[in-house]
């Protein structure tokens, strides 16, 4: 009789929630109470047992051998890096991770319209079409690419990873920004980054962002196309030059080093569609940052 009893606490234990009230544990409660402890110690040796691998858990970093259960909320809050927005420019106050958005000194987006040293390497990008994943992170629209597409500057390759928008353009000319901006994220073997932004004018309907909008989430989430690719390069326009620059990333934490081609041409989107998307991303575009005396290469 003592026997089903013990059985039965420790299975109200595992419906509270409690992982670590196993078979293994209902096999050790079966040989416990074989002996004439009483009810009381019992619970309590187990509640001391319970409470000793939740310690261990939290102090090492890693879960015991058979931790205490933890929702999954929980644990993302954990590990999350601190909310930002496009709201007033202060990410480097929120965190010390983004100290460089506020302390940088080559800093990304910029006003292209500057007087640039004519000459320099002109980028070279071989693209393959890629199947239409969108991702919408709840900052932007970004399409993944798989392996095979590149660009190489000066001699070094640098793989398309992804591209993604603004609304409105973070790079502007003459102080005036357009309504769109796409950028190609790009990365070498070593981890370096360099980043081709295209910007947007008002125009014909653009295909390729058809394809994109067509799957594009409006909420936080992925969506997978099945049979459908897009090829970044649609976002070429022909004969372009660049405007070479070394800035930022423009969002947190606005790690520095990275390689900027921004293109003197522009790519066409219908009003439609550029609404459409300002209308999913809404203002995601980060203020210009002052150059701070750097050299802004003008390659034609």
């Amino acid at each position: 009789m003592k026997r089903t009893k013990y059985r039965k606490l420790g299975q109200r234990t595992w419906q509270a929630g409690e992982s670590h009230f196993s078979l293994r544990h209902n096999k050790k409660v079966k040989m416990m109470t074989r002996t004439p402890l009483p009810r009381l110690l019992f619970a309590a040796m187990l509640c001391a047992t319970t409470s000793l691998a939740s310690e261990k858990s939290h102090d090492d970093g890693h879960p015991a051998a058979e931790p205490k259960v933890v929702k999954m909320e929980d644990a993302a809050k954990a590990h999350t890096a601190p909310h930002w927005n496009y709201g007033p420019p202060n990410w480097g106050e929120l965190d010390p991770a983004f100290a460089m958005c506020g302390a940088g000194k080559a800093q990304s987006p910029i006003d292209v319209a500057v007087e640039g040293e004519k000459g320099g390497d002109k980028p070279v990008m071989a693209y393959k079409p890629t199947p239409l994943t969108v991702v919408n992170n709840g900052h932007t629209l970004q399409v993944t690419y798989l392996t095979g597409s590149e660009l190489v500057l000066r001699g070094k390759s640098y793989e398309l990873k992804q591209f993604h928008f603004h609304t409105p353009s973070e790079h502007v000319a003459h102080g005036s920004a357009a309504p769109m901006e796409v950028h190609l994220v790009h990365k070498d073997k070593d981890g370096n980054l360099a980043v081709v932004g295209v910007m947007f004018e008002e125009g014909a309907e653009n295909p390729t962002l058809a394809k994109i909008l067509a799957v594009a989430p409006h909420g936080e989430g992925e969506v997978s196309a099945k049979g459908v690719e897009v090829d970044a390069s649609a976002w070429l326009p022909e004969g372009t030059g660049f405007v070479r620059y070394n800035g930022s990333l423009t969002t947190p934490p606005c790690s520095e080093g990275v390689k900027w081609m921004v293109a003197t041409k522009r790519v066409q989107a219908s009003a439609a569609q550029l609404e459409a998307m300002r209308a999913i991303m809404k203002n995601n575009a980060r203020p210009v940052q002052p150059l701070n005396g750097r050299m802004v290469l003008d390659v034609e």
